[in-house]
Order: C-alpha cells, then structure tokens, then sequence
C-alpha cells in the first residue's frame, strides 16, 4: 500500500456467490442465545490471529515486523445490542400462528462461502475451508441449528478466516476496491475505523457499535503497529470480524411490532438476512440492506418485489440446485461405486453428468418455463451429453455438451424416476435394489418415512441356491411378517423400476428370466412402470405438500411445528392455486407469516 496519499474518497464495497459438505452430529445442550454467542465469541477471541501474533500471517509491502507484540481485541462485543430496532409495520398476521422460537443458527458450509464471495470476491472464496455440516432430519441447515458446534470447527473458522484474509490483502486491487479511504502510513486508525464501519456493516448485517468499532479497530491498529504494515492490521480486523458469532450465527431474535406489540416480528435487517441466505445462499448486499433500512420489506408488496427481485439472480438458481442435490442426494453419487468388472462405464465422469441430468431438467421447468413442478417426474425428455446418451441409447448432442432430447419411448423412462442419478444411487454394486429406490420415493418423494428396521431383523435375503430375480428375491423375503409392513410400502414401488440396471441402463432380463414390472401399494393402487407411477405421484396431494414441506424445513431451519402447521397449509394452497410453479412458492414463503415472525427465543 502507499504510504504517503491522503485519506480521500469514499469506495464502494463488493460482489456475488456458493457449495459446501457433511460431518458427526452432537447435540446443542439446551442455553439460552446469549450463552450461544458468549461461548463462540469467547472462543473467536482466544485464537491467534484476534489475540497474539508469533509472525506476520499477512503479506506486506512495506519492512517486516518491528516486534512481537500482542494484538488484543475480541471479534466482537458479545453484550451489545443487535442493529436497528425498527420492526416494520403490518400487525397481527393473517394467518393465526405460533412462531417458531427466535434463536441464532450457524452458516452452513454453502452459505458461508456465498458471503465470503458477496463480502471479498472469488479468490478469497477460494482460500475459504468452512468446517462439514452434519445433516439433521435430512438437512444440514437443521444440523446447524440444532446440533452442537465442536471446538474443531471454532480451530478451523481461524484457519479459514485468517487464509481469507491473506488472499484479500495480497491482493492490491481487491484491497483498493474494500477499503474507503487511503491510508495514510501503516497504522491509519481513522481509515481502519472507516473499514471496520463500513465492512463490519456488510459481515454482520447490522451496524456496529461504538464499542465494537473501537475493539476491532484497535485490533487492527495493535497489528499494523507490531508488524509496520497496514495490510496486516487490515488483515487483522478481516480475520477478526470474520470469526465473531455475528458472521457466522444467523441471528433471529425479532423485535414488537409497531401496530401489534404483541407480535414479535423480524426486524426489516434480520428478515433481509433471512431471506438473502434463502434465496441465494448468501450474506445481504450493501443494496438490500440499504433497502430494509428504508423500509423496502416493511410491506407483503415490499417482500414479494424484493424476492422476485432476488430469483433474477443467478445465485438464485445456484441455491436452488444445491437444494435439490441434498433432497435427491445427488452429491451421494459423488462416492457411489458399482462393481467395475460389470459396470466399467460407471467412472467419476459419467457420474458427474448423471447428477448434471437431474439439475438441467430441475432448471427447465423451474426457471426456464416456470412450469408444474411434478414434472421433474413426469418429463418425457432429458438432458444427455455424450456418455449418458451412450447409457440411454439415444444420439449424442451434435454439438458436444449437453442437449434436450425426448426419451425412447420404449424404455419407459420418465423425469427423475427414469435418470440413472436416481436408480444408480437406488442399486447396489451388483444388483438393483427395489428397497432402496422405494425408500427413496416415500422419503424424497411423499414424505412418508419409513422407520428402520428393528435391531432383531435379519437384512440377508433368503437364498436356496435356486436362481431368481431381485423381485423373486425381495417376494420370498415379504412373506416374513416382521419385514412386511414396511418392505410392503417401498418394494412394490421399485419393482416398478426393475427394467433399470444398477447403473440405470435399459434392460428386459435379470439373470435371464423376463422382468415383471408389476406391482401395487395400498395407497397408490397398481402401476407397472416409471411413466405409470409418474402419474400416480403427481396426482397424489403429498407429492405435492411434501415439495413445500422440504423447501420449509430448509429455509427455516426446523421441522414445521404445529403452531406453524396454518402457516404451512396456506403456502400448500397457494403453490397449487398458482399451478405448482416453485419460483411463486418461494416468493410466497418469504412472506409467510411463519416466515417473517419469532417466538420468544429458546
């Protein structure tokens, strides 16, 4: 940096975002928000890079270190109030509900990229390592709700925050766009101040407070001093505010609404915050933030505007099909292995663009033609490169990538049921699995779970050495009555499917004998084939419900309590009153009442 320009012109701040993984889950001891944030803001402040410094962690331009000195200072200021207090107008909700408790939930891996990409740009994403995120409930924002967060992941939010920081600070460009002012010498407290304000605002989407200015700005200055470098106490204060609670906790604590004082409704900040890491799996903008402040969310029109707004964003998908790769479990194709000796053709390229199949049709009928959302199982067509059309037998896009194409008739393929990411996942290395793939549709599906089995029952299938179809198998192996109900709900629905190998290509033999693909359940009646058990899904009301419940539980963060239950049968009717569009859904659920309100905290 130069040393010798006068502080001057203000600066804008930054650009857009992405992905992240799974780990142990531990359960979260019951306390109260405060002690949540206490403990972590007690543990960001004892780690090295916000409490003592051996050697310079940040690149430099000017001399190296003039000393060791400690660099004291806290991430932040656990007892301070929490931005504006505003609460935006509307009163009582319309529909009568109990909100969910208010509280504070950890980034997930997805989210915590996005922001550092929003907050810092590409490179400093690049340097960023976020701890796992251990699913709960099937979703990894209900993990960082509720499950406990260990001491290794507060070791590597510090690794990650200080490689984050680094990869700002070598960089002059990036640092020149950050930073409002000019520094004047190597430990300018003004122009640290101002970056401290400004960025401070944008990482913990609130204002700071004086106290919290002056404690991290001090850091930073007690940095560029030991080191005589401003780009180390620039690196510092980074490193500091990206470890505080306030980063990396989503806080929902709501405050009393101006008409209803009974109701405790999220402040126009925290809403914007919530409907940001929704929407597009990332921090607010200076812009939306600037916005909630002046009132743009104090209104359902406000709302609606700002999310259709936000869907216009290509983030908007990216989160979306991030989304969808946790409910179908398309990032489990990641590691799937099927006998190579049977299957040389499954390799880690072909199993890429099985899961990129499933997410170019998911983004057809959602953004593309904003169209019914059960024809993710319905479709007729796909999209096949060149190794999925040699799967499929069908011709290979001429162009090279991948293309539209209808699928053979014949094969009886149809939408997410007939694409090999489903039914390779659903097989095992040798043979298919009908359970498997049964599960899968209650679960995924219908939101139906079935419980596993008890501990007692014996998983071998019965063999008398006689040679039998998967289907022959898993019959004999019905008729034991501890096995029935259950097997009795997901194999019939994977017998369906038996015309699909392990690895999802077409097939009318297994072991020789002729597949029968016939079969029913209670609840669906009788089918015979994907296109078949397609129908019998859209038609049913829990597909439907349950497309609206996975995205609830994920955007909250909590399975739907019955306090919320009406909250949740509205958003039901609406999606199907609005032809099952998913773009409408989620622009309706930013609205919600369940949405935009908090209980009393836990």
């Amino acid at each position: 940096m130069g040393t010798n320009t006068s502080r001057g012109a203000q600066r804008a701040p930054l650009t857009p975002n992405e992905a992240g993984p799974p780990n142990t889950p531990r359960r979260r001891p019951t306390a109260g928000l405060g002690a949540v944030l206490i403990s972590l803001t007690v543990a960001a402040a004892s780690i090295s890079a916000c409490s003592s410094t051996e050697t310079n962690p940040f690149p430099t331009t000017t001399s190296g270190p003039s000393s060791t000195a400690g660099v004291g200072g806290s991430g932040g200021d656990a007892t301070s109030t929490s931005g504006t207090a505003s609460s935006g107008t509307g009163g009582a909700p319309a529909v009568p509900i109990k909100p969910a408790p208010a509280g504070a939930r950890r980034l997930i891996g997805r989210q915590y990229l996005g922001s550092i990409r929003t907050l810092l740009g590409a490179a400093a994403a690049q340097a960023a390592t976020p701890p796992g995120d251990p699913q709960l409930n099937g979703f990894e924002t209900i993990g960082a709700t509720d499950l406990a967060t260990p001491a290794s992941s507060v070791e590597t939010y510090e690794t990650s925050a200080l490689a984050i920081a680094s990869a700002v600070v070598s960089d002059p460009a990036v640092v020149t766009t950050l930073l409002p002012c000019v520094p004047s010498g190597p430990a300018d407290s003004p122009c640290l101040r101002a970056f401290v304000t400004q960025f401070g605002r944008l990482a913990w989407r609130r204002a700071l407070t004086d106290t919290e200015i002056t404690r991290v700005t001090g850091t930073g200055v007690a940095a560029a001093k030991a080191y005589n470098s401003f780009e180390a106490g620039l690196g510092t204060t980074i490193s500091c505010l990206l470890q505080s609670p306030y980063f990396l906790y989503i806080i929902e604590i709501g405050a009393p609404d101006k008409v209803d004082p009974t109701v405790q409704r999220l402040t126009p900040l925290e809403l914007a915050t919530r409907m940001s890491f929704f929407l597009l799996n990332s921090t607010p903008d200076a812009k939306l933030l600037d916005d909630a402040e002046k009132g743009a969310l104090d209104t359902e029109a406000g709302i609606r505007a700002t999310a259709a707004a936000m869907l216009k964003r290509p983030e908007a998908q990216t989160t979306l099909s991030a989304f969808y790769s946790e409910v179908y479990h398309l990032r489990e194709l990641t590691t799937a292995t099927k006998d190579p000796v049977l299957f040389p053709q499954f390799t880690p390229a072909l199993k890429a663009s099985m899961q990129e199949e499933t997410l170019r049709l998911i983004s057809d009928v959602v953004w593309t033609r904003d169209a019914d959302a059960r024809e993710i199982l319905s479709a007729d067509y796909t999209f096949v490169d060149a190794d999925l059309a040699a799967l499929y037998g069908t011709s290979a896009p001429p162009g090279g990538g991948f293309g539209k194409v209808t699928l053979p008739a014949e094969q009886k393929r149809a939408g997410l049921l007939g694409q090999a990411s489903f039914l390779a996942r659903g097989a095992h290395d040798k043979e298919t699995s009908p359970t498997r793939r049964g599960n899968f549709v209650r679960e995924a599906i219908l939101c139906d779970p079935i419980p596993p089995p008890p501990p007692t029952v014996n998983p071998v299938l019965p063999d008398d050495g006689t040679p039998k179809t998967v289907k022959q198998k898993l019959l004999q192996h019905m008729n034991d009555p501890s096995c029935a109900n259950c097997h009795g709900l997901m194999d019939p629905i994977g017998f369906a499917l038996e015309n699909f190998d392990p690895i999802g290509q077409y097939r009318t033999t297994d072991l020789g004998f002729a597949i029968d693909t016939t079969a029913q359940t209670d609840d669906l009646g009788a089918f015979a084939s994907a296109p078949e058990l397609a129908v019998l899904l859209t038609k049913d009301q829990r597909t439907s419900d349950c497309m609206v419940e996975k995205l609830y539980r994920q955007s909250m963060g909590h399975l739907e309590t019955k306090g919320e239950q009406p909250a949740v049968d509205d958003l039901r009717k609406a999606f199907a009153a609005k032809g099952h569009s998913i773009q409408s859904l989620l622009v309706e659920l930013s609205v919600s009442p369940a949405f935009r309100l908090v209980g009393a905290p836990k």
